[in-house]
């Protein structure tokens, strides 16, 4: 056996919004040490009478899941009224937690007999923890006759403060000393069961939460485990592990593997959408051989609890006993409604006679697919109709949590709507950032025209400037060829005065040739008119050519010859 771990906290945490709630939700480490010292003999006796309801100290509990269902509650019939189906504790799911036992559990459950809450005075509890009797002996034989005494009583005095804590627990966090007379009751008793009582109570305190009270006065822990196995998905095939007959202890194994929300707000939303096909209607483990179903007299049961009287109808939930679901009697069970406070004494024989003319649901009635939940037709319509709802009171904790829920979908409404409002200012900031790029954009364009502009114009002045260069260049290149086409003229009126000069001496110089041969061809030296005949005949008609050439025209002789 683990030791237990530190619960959740007591107080709901300030961002949930509303009161305080709270639970049993952790276990004392004094209530542990105790269970740890007393031995493994003394553990066994324990357990007899109480099972493996004493492992329920190993489980964290979880303060999200209890408040969460409370809202769902309906306290005229006893039931969790969810969207299309009912669910609640029942006596052969708790018995199956408790375990299995001569005194814990036998083959019928009606033919246990409920134990039933009696006045223990201050005197009476001393004598049943045989206080006066310790001291006694203490005086007589020292301490070690007081130890004596004390193991021999101490687990009556165990079960006495672990039902105080766990099972029975008080506001005020102090055991109720009338759980002595339970636990003698639980001791000596033939055939005894304390199932009814952890049920009605627990019933009780749920009404009693609906209504406003904010202290869970019964054993939210077995109420805790009692759902979540209903929606974990079970093997169809126990495990057959060293404590496999054990499911509060193994319980912790399957819990860490159920994805179930965490906050209460979400754990209330998740309740609020689930449908039965989410439900694993019945335990592998469960005893579904025979279940009680409903009284020979009555369509119910009626439990004797610690703190009250509660009506019990499994009839509503047939499901969870591995039977089909039937359209269930809508009977008035107001009547067998009321607390037990100290002092209080009531006749309950007709209560004993209720739960021994109990009827057993056969074997034979068992359904083959036990986990699914069979359901006959109609029923899902009876179930949506509003009118098969109890009376929920007003200033309920269900009226509460459902204006709570309708104010908190208020602030999301308005949250909502003040994020619509927030993206719509963005899209119009984001649609005037548009219309400024834009217009930086067309200025951005202007500004590139005028930039071109007036590069163009750098540019026209460059060119203007290189051009007037130019121009000024070419100027002075023209004055300067002017200057030298001057110089060219000058020169060629020379060259052409120099050529009519030589014209005229070519000319002259042809008449004089000629008139030379004219002279050689009187004289009669007929070696000099020979070389003359030879050469000098030539002479004048090249010479005409080179005057002819310089531009020279020729003029005719009577003394040429052809």
């Amino acid at each position: 056996m683990a030791p237990p771990t530190k619960g959740q906290g007591s107080k709901r945490p300030r961002s949930e919004g509303i009161s305080e709630f709270l639970i049993v939700d952790t276990i004392p480490n004094d209530l542990w040490r105790w269970w740890t010292d007393v031995g493994s003999h003394e553990q066994r006796r324990i357990k007899e009478h109480l099972g493996h309801l004493v492992h329920l100290m190993e489980i964290d509990p979880k303060r999200n899941v209890i408040e969460a269902l409370i809202p769902f509650w309906d306290p005229k019939n006893n039931v969790f009224r969810f969207s299309d189906f009912e669910m609640t504790p029942t006596l052969e799911e708790i018995t199956s937690f408790m375990g299995k036992g001569s005194s814990v559990r036998g083959a019928d459950l009606r033919n246990k007999k409920p134990i039933i809450s009696k006045t223990v005075n201050a005197k009476k509890f001393l004598k049943l923890l045989k206080i006066n009797q310790i001291e006694k002996e203490s005086l007589k034989n020292g301490n070690q006759g007081g130890e004596e005494v004390w193991k021999t009583n101490g687990c009556f005095a165990f079960m006495v403060a672990f039902l105080g804590i766990i099972i029975f627990p008080k506001r005020d966090k102090h055991i109720d000393i009338g759980l002595a007379g339970v636990v003698k009751a639980l001791t000596t008793v033939e055939s005894p069961t304390i199932i009814p009582m952890i049920l009605a109570d627990m019933f009780r305190v749920l009404t009693k939460c609906i209504n406003g009270e904010m202290y869970f006065e019964g054993c939210n822990i077995l109420l805790q485990i009692w759902f979540l196995e209903h929606v974990y998905h079970h093997d169809r095939a126990p495990r057959f592990t060293p404590d496999w007959c054990n499911y509060v202890s193994s319980h912790k194994e399957r819990e860490a593997k159920i994805d179930f929300p965490k906050g209460i707000i979400a754990c209330e939303e998740k309740l609020s959408v689930i449908t039965s096909d989410e439900i694993v209607w019945n335990y592998y483990w469960f005893p579904a051989k025979d279940v009680i179903c409903m009284s020979s007299g009555i369509s119910f049961l009626v439990l004797i609890g610690f703190r009250g009287v509660q009506p019990y109808a499994p009839l509503r939930v047939m499901r969870q006993l591995a039977r089909v679901q039937e359209i269930p009697p809508n009977d008035d069970m107001s009547r067998f409604v009321f607390d037990t406070l100290p002092g209080f004494t009531f006749d309950c024989t007709d209560i004993l006679k209720i739960w021994f003319g109990s009827i057993i649901s056969e074997l034979s009635e068992m359904v083959v697919e036990q986990y699914k939940g069979k359901v006959v037709l109609g029923y899902l319509s009876w179930c949506r109709n509003p009118a098969t709802f109890g009376d929920i009171p007003e200033g309920s904790s269900r009226k509460r949590k459902d204006q709570h829920i309708i104010k908190q979908l208020e602030k999301k409404l308005e949250k909502a709507k003040a994020t619509i409002a927030r993206q719509e200012v963005q899209v119009q900031r984001g649609r005037n950032i548009q219309l400024e790029l834009q217009d930086l954009e067309e200025h951005e364009r202007k500004i590139s025209r005028c930039v071109d502009i007036k590069e163009g114009q750098r540019q026209m002045i460059i060119e203007r400037v290189t051009f007037r260069h130019q121009l000024e260049a070419a100027e002075e290149r023209e004055t300067l060829l002017r200057n030298n086409l001057g110089d060219h003229q000058v020169g060629l009126n020379n060259c052409y005065e120099n050529m009519g000069r030589a014209k005229r001496q070519v000319h002259q110089l042809a008449e004089q040739t000629s008139y030379i041969i004219k002279i050689h061809r009187r004289m009669n030296d007929p070696e000099v008119d020979e070389q003359a005949r030879a050469i000098v005949p030539h002479l004048p008609k090249v010479l005409l050519n080179l005057y002819e050439t310089l531009g020279g025209q020729r003029k005719p002789n009577e003394d040429d010859e052809d």
